[in-house]
């Protein structure tokens, strides 16, 4: 059959009408330059933080599976996207519709599951996160007024109004550049502190700086592979930031470039920090950096990157459940399709943000699950849902030798970020029951 042919149903034609069946008004008006940005913004940023220490557990070959992980996010993307599209003259709305393509009901509510729990739970860590950097940055100008939960709490204040008033990833464009600015200007900040760092660094160790550099550190290699993995993870989205481009088959190339940029701020940072730090790098970053102005206005603005990345996620789950709700359909005003949108997007938001700041080891629990989910939305669901709708044949000997070589990179990410996750747990019920 034509409709089963790998890729023959991929964006139907390059002149969209402006609402696609299924949509429900949601039109495609935003440009490539916003998709690539609204990319951009969600998977870097605090994925940047960690990458030194990656490079700390795997040595110099890390670089290699640095270039590896953003080709296997590229080939995962494009494999995602055909499937949006894998019912003749018709796009799927979202990820759980995929599974429901692929698995019937079984395959929507587990791929359903997984995609909520990612995007909520991300939502959830990134809140604990602007707490926690705020409190240290406060802390290193002596100023202790105010406690995490309080940062928490005006972390999500801060996202609230633009939650409400940008209907789709189209509007949330410009806040993907100013984050994706942000992070830049964290990589480069990291990179000029750390180069400045390195007489301290000699005078500290008394040797040269490749007294403390590996080639290949076998035994931590798969915690790298996993943590360089995760750091690629952004298919949750795609499908909504698909969906507001005026030009979806440029797709790939957004997609590739996007991936691209990611790729080089995250090898920059990667390789100078590691370079200055070797075996003592840690992550965050921040923490091996010395405590000037610099740093300080690093950590201000990587928490300022979280607070633009958060009406991102948001905005994805919330049009999941407003599009459940037909606000598209004509039957409803603006006035209540904007009471009802911004109802679902304050309460989700609300709810989020008192488990951030109140329930104890939440922020852990939630890494735990998302350890598992993250791997299967970003690199698992889009092959086995790919190979259920469109066929095993068709394929070349050297697509199944690398799908198997993605499927288990992505088994080893899954096992070790969920060891990780678990020890994690534990040391914090640990220490909050000592």
């Amino acid at each position: 059959m034509a409709s089963k042919e790998i890729g023959r149903s991929y964006f139907p034609s390059e002149d969209l009408p402006p609402v696609l069946k299924g949509e429900e008004g949601f039109c495609r008006t935003g440009s490539s330059f916003g998709a690539y940005f609204n990319i951009v913004c969600v998977v870097a940023g605090s994925g940047t933080l960690g990458i030194p220490y990656a490079f700390r557990l795997g040595g110099w070959v890390s670089v290699i599976f640095l270039v590896l992980s953003a080709v296997m996010s590229i080939y995962t993307g494009q494999l995602l996207m055909e499937c949006i599209y894998s019912k003749p003259g018709e796009r799927l709305l979202s990820y759980p519709e995929i599974g429901e393509a692929a698995f019937g009901n079984v395959g929507k509510h587990m791929v359903q599951f997984l995609h909520y729990i990612t995007l909520l739970g991300v939502t959830c860590m990134y809140l604990v996160l602007i707490g926690k950097n705020m409190k240290e940055a406060c802390e290193i100008i002596q100023f202790s007024g105010i406690g995490i939960r309080e940062w928490v709490a005006i972390g999500g204040a801060a996202i609230i109004i633009p939650l409400i008033l940008l209907r789709t990833l189209k509007e949330v464009a410009w806040l993907s550049l100013l984050g994706a600015l942000a992070t830049l200007y964290v990589v480069i900040i990291t990179v000029v502190v750390s180069l400045k760092d390195i007489p301290r660094q000699l005078a500290m160790r008394g040797a040269p700086l490749n007294s403390s550099w590996k080639v290949i550190n076998w035994s931590d290699l798969p915690s790298s592979l996993a943590t360089i993995s995760f750091s690629f993870g952004g298919n949750i989205i795609y499908p909504h930031v698909e969906c507001s481009m005026r030009h979806p088959k440029q797709w790939t190339k957004v997609l590739a470039a996007a991936m691209a940029t990611i790729a080089a701020m995250y090898g920059l940072i990667g390789i100078v920090a590691y370079y200055v730090y070797g075996d003592t790098v840690q992550s965050p970053i921040m923490m091996s950096l010395p405590k000037e102005n610099e740093a300080l206005s690093a950590m201000i603005i990587i928490t300022v990157h979280i607070v633009l990345v958060l009406p991102i996620t948001l905005c994805s789950f919330s049009l999941e459940a407003e599009s459940k709700l037909g606000l598209g359909a004509s039957s409803f005003n603006a006035l209540t399709k904007f009471g009802i949108r911004s109802g679902i997007r304050i309460g989700t938001l609300a709810v989020l943000t008192v488990i951030a700041a109140f329930l104890p080891h939440f922020p852990e629990l939630m890494s735990l699950i998302g350890a598992f989910s993250n791997c299967a939305v970003v690199f698992v669901i889009p092959i086995v849902c790919h190979l259920k709708l469109f066929g095993y044949k068709n394929r070349s000997f050297l697509e199944y030798v690398w799908i198997l070589l993605v499927l288990a990179v992505a088994s080893m990410g899954c096992f070790i970020g969920t060891v990780w996750a678990v020890r994690g747990l534990q040391d914090a019920v640990q220490k909050g029951s000592s």
